[in-house]
């Protein structure tokens, strides 16, 4: 680690700075080798995943969706929580909402914001591995 532009005499904060950083590295260092135990004995109940969706997760795909489409984070931040106000003074859920709607709210949101509030869609869109799953695409979740 390179430092320019430090005293010649004791930096204390350095020191505590460089501390905390070391403690992180082995937490990280420690957390791989755990990994592949917690990989190895882990049993999936895919079933269970799929019931514990819900729309409270759809505002962070809808930011994503956004910045894809060019529009800063903070702002597509900005936007995904007028969309949750929008759905709470509707007294929806935001999977409820219409295209009318949110494009009420921004004309930014196109055609296949729809999307993103199919669940498996919105997965796949975020890997990169599929658009449209409700046009009947194929998204494959590895």
């Amino acid at each position: 680690m390179t430092i320019k532009g430090l005293p010649f005499t004791h930096n204390k904060d350095l020191v505590e700075s460089f501390e905390l950083m070391l403690d992180g590295t082995k937490n990280v260092a420690d957390s791989i080798w755990i990994v592949p135990g917690v990989f190895s004995t882990m049993t999936i109940f895919l079933e269970k995943m799929k019931a514990a969706l819900s729309p409270d997760m759809l505002p962070t795909y809808l930011a994503d969706y956004l910045v894809r489409k060019g529009v800063p984070f903070s702002e597509a931040h900005h936007m995904s929580g007028r969309v949750v106000a929008l759905t709470e003074k509707a007294g929806k859920l935001m999977d409820q909402l219409s295209k009318r709607q949110l494009q009420e709210g921004d004309k930014r949101f196109g055609d296949d914001v729809l999307d993103r509030f199919i669940y498996e869609g919105s997965i796949g869109y975020k890997q990169g591995q599929c658009h449209g799953a409700d046009r009947g695409h194929q998204c494959s979740l590895k």
